[in-house]
């Protein structure tokens, strides 16, 4: 099959009849011998080369286009000079012989007709009309990994050279994927002006600023970020904060854009990892289930919370922690066998036994000899009050006598009673004592 030509049209592309009617006078004319010669025609089974596929097509466009469209990129591809395109003709022919489609609608068909013709990339497409604008889509096949490694959407709804810009600037799109290095060199410094791609600018604002910002997976600066030298395209943008979520989104910025984002960053919530010695331990936080361990638990709302982990056989253990944002803390916990937890109950209990019955022994001992020493004192008392006595009841005394005598007897009567009072609270509290210590010795 010959090659075609581009094909010229100076209309909006909104009346499929006439664009049809257009594309089927361009092929009918024939190649022309400058076209012919820059298309390198290259052996099918360099697995260097790179093979472009027929559009598969839907609603109102017809195969006519499909084919003018797909004949026109092989065409640029094979003039940048940077990649061996396989001629369209022996495409066709040896992708005939084999029984298989020219245009593939998904990546599996675009393999088999890449493994067919021997080369290592095949791009495919799809092109459908809605209303007044066409839809373009390319997909660049590695046909080893049998996956699709770069797409290219674009929106047309203008006429035939807007449709030859955007072929020409996904072609270099293409070349830059395949031959980075001819890419940097010589294409990419003479995109802006040889084909007018016009550039768009990018503004990225966050709450709280000094996020790290990305675009399409490399780090180009901290917000705020403003770049105004982005050709047209698709862009994922992700931005990334220690204590916060990481946030992405993939938007297209059309040529002459100017776009701010301004994103409010969410704060990444606390974690926690819980280590048990044995394993398998539930763990209820703040009294919800949330695994056995060793397990690993986020969305931890920062502050003070409650953990409970327990074992059949072993002894529950609770824990209160407290975790701040976007933390990252392990809990470390040895839990004790039921039947170790009995013998240091009873350990207890015996040792609390013992202690019980010392204290209650010495308490008593301590007790009766304070009694006893007190006791002592009531016996001087009372000499004392004979005494005061006996000089009381003496003849021959003057009145003043009598009376000295009388306050000496009451004063050693009121400290024999005050001591004797003391005494028997002394003696009360060591028979209490004794009390305890004779309940202790069976208890």
């Amino acid at each position: 099959m010959p090659r075609h030509t581009s094909v010229s049209l100076r209309m909006p592309i909104r009346s499929p009849s006439a664009l049809t009617a257009v594309m089927l006078a361009a092929l009918a004319l024939p190649a022309s011998p400058d076209a012919q010669s820059d298309t390198t025609v290259r052996e099918s089974r360099n697995p260097e080369a790179l093979c472009v596929l027929s559009l598969s097509y839907r609603d109102e466009i017809g195969d006519v286009f499909a084919e003018s469209v797909m004949a026109e990129f092989s065409e640029i591809l094979s003039r940048e000079g940077a990649l061996s395109v396989t001629a369209r003709a022996v495409m066709q022919e040896t992708l005939r012989d084999k029984g298989l489609e020219e245009a593939c609608g998904d990546t599996p068909c675009a393999v088999a007709a890449g493994r067919a013709l021997g080369v290592r990339n095949v791009i495919y497409g799809t092109v459908q009309k809605q209303q007044h604008v066409v839809q373009l889509s390319l997909f660049l096949v590695d046909v080893a990994t049998a996956s699709v490694v770069k797409e290219f959407r674009k929106t047309l709804s203008g006429d035939e050279e807007q449709l030859s810009k955007v072929l020409t600037y996904m072609a270099k799109l293409v070349v830059a994927h395949l031959a980075p290095a001819k890419f940097t060199s010589t294409t990419q410094a003479q995109t802006p002006l040889r084909y007018g791609a016009q550039r768009a600018k990018l503004g990225i604002e966050t709450e709280p600023s000094g996020a790290g910002v990305s675009i399409d997976g490399r780090k180009v600066g901290v917000t705020p970020y403003t770049n105004d030298t982005l050709l047209p395209d698709n862009y994922t943008v992700s931005v990334a904060m220690d204590g916060y979520l990481p946030f992405s989104k993939t938007l297209y910025l059309p040529g002459g854009a100017d776009k701010k984002m301004r994103i409010k960053l969410a704060p990444r919530l606390a974690m926690i990892t819980i280590q048990t010695e044995p394993a398998g331990a539930t763990a209820l936080l703040d009294g919800e289930n949330i695994g056995t361990s060793p397990l690993t638990h986020g969305d931890i709302q920062p502050g003070t919370h409650a953990l409970d982990v327990s074992l059949a056989e072993y002894v529950p253990l609770q824990r209160r922690f407290d975790i701040a944002q976007g933390m990252h803390d392990t809990l470390s916990l040895t839990l004790m066998s039921q039947d170790m937890a009995d013998s240091l109950r009873h350990a207890r209990r015996k040792n609390w036994q013992m202690l019980r019955r010392i204290s209650f022994g010495v308490l008593a001992v301590g007790f009766t000899g304070l009694g006893y020493y007190v006791d002592r004192k009531v016996h001087d008392y009372i000499d004392d009050e004979d005494a005061a006595l006996a000089n009381y009841r003496r003849s021959g005394l003057t009145q003043s006598q009598y009376d000295t005598y009388w306050a000496s007897y009451e004063e050693a009567v009121d400290k024999t009673d005050s001591t004797v009072r003391r005494r028997n609270v002394l003696y009360g509290i060591a028979a209490g004592c004794a009390i305890g210590f004779g309940i202790s010795i069976p208890f």
